[in-house]
C-alpha cells in the first residue's frame, strides 16, 4: 500500500476551482431550454417559461437577493396581482435552480425568497351567507326559548 498524495492532479484541480461560469442570459437561457427539452417538459411549460422571461425585461444572470427583492417590489408597485407575482417567482426559481444545480452559477440568489402570501378577502356573499344564519340560530333560539316558558306553565 502506496503513501497517500496531498495533491489534486489537474483534473480535480479544474473540478474544484471552476470557473468558467455562465455570463450572459442568451447562453443560460439556451442551457435551461435544452435541459427542459431533456427532461421531456410539455409544449405548454416552456411557453409559459419563454412568457414570464420576457415579461421580466433584466439580466437574471447577474442578479442577487437584493435585486430580486426589488424586482418583486417593483412588480407590487406596478399594481401585479399577487397570483401573477408568485407565478413569476416559480418559474425565476425553476431557472436558478438549474443554474445552481448545474454549477452555472455560485449562489442560489432565489434560496432565500419566499412565495409572497396571498390574503383571503370575506366577500360580500359569504358575510350575507353568515348573517342570514345568525338570524335563522336566533330566531331557532327563540322558538325553543318560548317552548319551554310554556312548557313550564302547563302542568300535567
Amino acid at each position: 500500500m502506496g503513501k497517500r498524495r496531498n495533491l489534486l492532479s489537474e483534473d480535480e484541480l479544474r473540478i474544484v476551482t471552476k470557473t468558467l461560469y455562465v455570463e450572459s442570459d442568451e447562453l443560460a437561457f439556451k442551457l435551461f431550454f435544452e435541459d427542459c427539452q431533456l427532461r421531456n417538459l410539455r409544449p405548454h411549460t416552456l411557453k409559459y417559461y419563454r412568457e414570464q422571461f420576457n415579461d421580466i425585461k433584466r439580466t437574471l444572470v447577474t442578479m442577487t437577493e437584493k435585486d430580486i427583492k426589488l424586482l418583486i417590489l417593483n412588480m407590487q408597485e406596478s399594481g401585479l396581482k399577487v397570483t401573477t407575482i408568485n407565478s413569476r417567482l416559480r418559474a425565476i426559481r425553476s431557472f436558478f435552480n438549474f443554474l445552481h444545480r448545474s454549477k452555472h452559477i455560485k449562489k442560489n440568489p432565489m434560496a432565500n425568497i419566499k412565495p409572497l402570501k396571498e390574503r383571503n378577502l370575506v366577500s360580500e356573499h359569504c358575510i350575507y351567507k353568515q348573517t342570514k344564519r345568525t338570524a335563522h340560530n336566533r330566531v331557532v333560539l327563540l322558538i325553543f326559548i318560548v317552548f319551554i316558558s310554556t312548557f313550564k306553565k302547563v302542568k300535567f
